[in-house]
């Protein structure tokens, strides 16, 4: 095994990319998006079930992860 290759043992996951194909939405985009204030937004995305995802410490969102959410709640 070479020194640029990673080891991956028992119980560790194969790494994964991501390929960005679109920006992802702040925090305040989205709230604006909604309709919503962004604190309302930040206190509870979780509890709601928007695809929201922490990016170091602040929440982002794909446009359409978003977009796909609101048309399942809408069924």
């Amino acid at each position: 095994m070479t020194a640029a290759t990673p080891r991956r043992g028992p119980g560790r996951p194969a790494r994964r990319t991501l390929e960005l194909t679109e920006p992802m939405w702040t925090l305040e985009d989205v709230a604006t998006y909604l309709n919503v204030k962004h604190r309302w937004l930040q206190n509870n995305w979780k509890t709601v079930g928007i695809p929201m995802t922490k990016v170091g410490n602040q929440l982002r969102c794909f446009p359409t992860d978003l977009a796909e959410w609101l048309e399942q709640q809408a069924a």
